[in-house]
Formats: structure tokens, C-alpha cells, sequence
């Protein structure tokens, strides 16, 4: 690494930095082809793993975390899966989640990846599942994310 790179990321260590925006988890379901589907002409996949990552300014928090800083994430998730399973990522690296508010009215941004192989092929991505929450965010919880960027 050249030297100044070091130098910028020997920065970060103990900085405190707030990140706001939408916390994704990415989702990849991992399989196995085991036929063709007698209803369409789909594959038919035997699930073998299912692992979540963080995604979008989620993502940028671990990356912030993992150099060294004191990352505060901020946004709006759901009470669902999604959100216990990026919550519990981000913890896991010592991220702050105070900032990170469920709301039971929206959903969790997920990007689901269904990657798909056999005992003789490659594995690939065959399809992405987005889900996506467009509402504006609630006035009770814009009052929440305004107070908790102020404090």
C-alpha cells in the first residue's frame, strides 16, 4: 500500500462518524439445481445457505468500522428479518445502532440474490429480489432521526 493510503486510513481510527441513508441488507440464497419445474419451464433450486451482508450505507458503516472508526448508522429499517439480521452485523463490528429506527409500517430494504449451481456447473446468479419500501418516512420517525442526528 503506498504510504499515503496508510496515512488516510490510520485517520479514521477513534473518529466518530455518522452515516445516514438507507441500511440494506443484501441477502444471498445459495443452491443447488435439482430439476427443471413441472409447472413453467424454471429451475427448481434446493436451498443450502442463506447469508445476509450489509448493503448500501450499511455497507459503508462496516467499512467505516472496520478501519478503525467509531461509525453511528442512521436510518429507517422494518421490524422484520432483515432488520435483525443487518442490525446484528453491524453490532457485531462495533457499530452504534441507536440510530438505526424500526418502523413496523415499513419494510427492511433487501436485495435477495438467488445463486444457483450444480455438482457440474458454475455457480451464478439467476435472479435478484428487491424489495423496496417508497413511502415517505413517517413524521414521528423524521422527528426521531432529526433528534437523534442532533444529540
Amino acid at each position: 500500500m503506498k504510504p499515503e493510503l496508510i496515512d488516510f486510513v490510520e485517520k479514521f481510527k477513534g473518529k466518530r462518524i455518522l452515516i445516514i441513508g438507507d441500511m440494506i441488507a443484501d441477502i444471498y440464497l445459495k443452491g443447488d439445481i435439482s430439476r427443471i419445474s413441472r409447472e413453467a419451464p424454471v429451475l427448481v433450486l434446493i436451498e443450502s445457505e442463506e447469508k445476509t451482508v450489509a448493503g448500501g450505507a450499511a455497507n459503508v458503516v462496516n467499512n467505516v468500522a472496520t478501519l478503525g472508526g467509531k461509525a453511528f448508522a442512521v436510518g429507517i429499517l422494518g421490524e422484520d428479518k432483515g432488520a435483525l439480521n443487518l442490525k446484528q452485523i453491524l453490532e457485531e463490528n462495533n457499530v452504534n445502532t441507536e440510530g438505526m429506527f424500526c418502523d413496523q409500517n415499513r419494510k427492511t430494504i433487501t436485495k435477495t440474490r438467488v445463486i444457483a449451481g450444480g455438482r457440474a456447473t458454475v455457480s451464478q446468479q439467476v435472479v435478484r429480489i428487491d424489495r423496496e419500501c417508497n413511502e415517505v418516512i413517517s413524521e414521528v420517525y423524521e422527528k426521531e432521526l432529526m433528534n437523534y442526528i442532533q444529540m
